[in-house]
């Protein structure tokens, strides 16, 4: 099958794009994905939101200029190009061929050394966000996929952009969104937030999680995992190495006046 400039090689079923196709772009025979997405919907917190074209459209812009703006980064998903029909936006960005960060955990044990290395670039990328003053606003493990980098060294890239924003010096944001085993305490209480410190948290679950093998707030049921999260209280397991247990410890903490800054955690010994 070849549309345009690019040749489907098969379908790859995702949480994050469930319809994303790996594709050849012909003028080079480089892997890519590409995202089909409809012009009448938008996924929001695994929910689907039906909008209006002007909408729906209005999104994907911003995402799309997001994803230019942070560009050339090597742990930042690289957007390539984008077509549009009457229909659909179809999203061309670099295919990342060892898939979710998430299902890697499940299965595997991360020595510390790739937790190290893994996190670390995950920062990596969040700083260079907020060098634009962009806030992600969902990261998880699910949005942090695994690749091969030119040292065939196995590495991770942050993914969808969909809730990223512009935070505006001196300014906080209002929106709710992100998923609630990530989100930070003043989300779930639906107060103004910082979303630079709001993606501090998140990175602090995402540290966690990879170390422990389970989130430091779980439940099945969606109203109790909220308040475990606005209560903040969370096991921290033995195994935990020092520096890696100060550093959640600064991250996970209710008050975001007194988490850790994203410069302060660049200056933290685990990193």
């Amino acid at each position: 099958l070849r549309t345009g400039q690019v040749r489907l090689v098969r379908s790859i079923e995702s949480g994050v794009f469930a319809a994303m196709k790996r594709v050849i772009h012909l003028p080079n025979d480089h892997k890519v994905s590409l995202h089909p997405l409809s012009l009448y919907e938008l996924a929001v917190s695994d929910e689907v939101s039906v909008l209006a074209p002007s909408q729906h459209a209005h999104s994907i812009h911003r995402e799309v200029c997001i994803m230019k703006l942070a560009a050339n980064h090597p742990h930042l998903l690289q957007l390539y190009d984008i077509y549009e029909t009457a229909e659909h936006y179809y999203i061309l960005t670099e295919y990342t061929e060892l898939g979710e960060l998430f299902q890697y955990v499940q299965q595997n044990l991360l020595l510390p050394q790739y937790v190290h290395r893994y996190f670390c670039q995950l920062i990596s990328a969040v700083a260079h966000l907020a060098r634009f003053r962009i806030c992600h606003r969902d990261i998880k493990l699910e949005n942090i996929m695994m690749w091969r980098d030119e040292d065939s060294e196995v590495s991770i890239k942050l993914i969808d952009f969909g809730m990223a924003t512009y935070q505006p010096e001196g300014e906080l944001l209002t929106m709710s969104c992100g998923s609630p085993h990530y989100a930070a305490p003043e989300i779930m209480e639906g107060f103004a937030y910082d979303g630079i410190k709001s993606d501090t948290w998140s990175c602090g679950v995402v540290l966690y999680a990879m170390i422990a093998r389970k989130l430091p707030f779980d439940d099945d049921d969606i109203p109790t995992l909220m308040n475990k999260v606005r209560i903040g209280h969370y096991e921290m397991p033995l195994s935990v190495q020092e520096e890696a247990r100060d550093l959640i410890s600064l991250c996970l903490v209710k008050d975001p006046s007194e988490r850790i800054t994203l410069p302060e955690l660049l200056a933290h010994p685990f990193i």
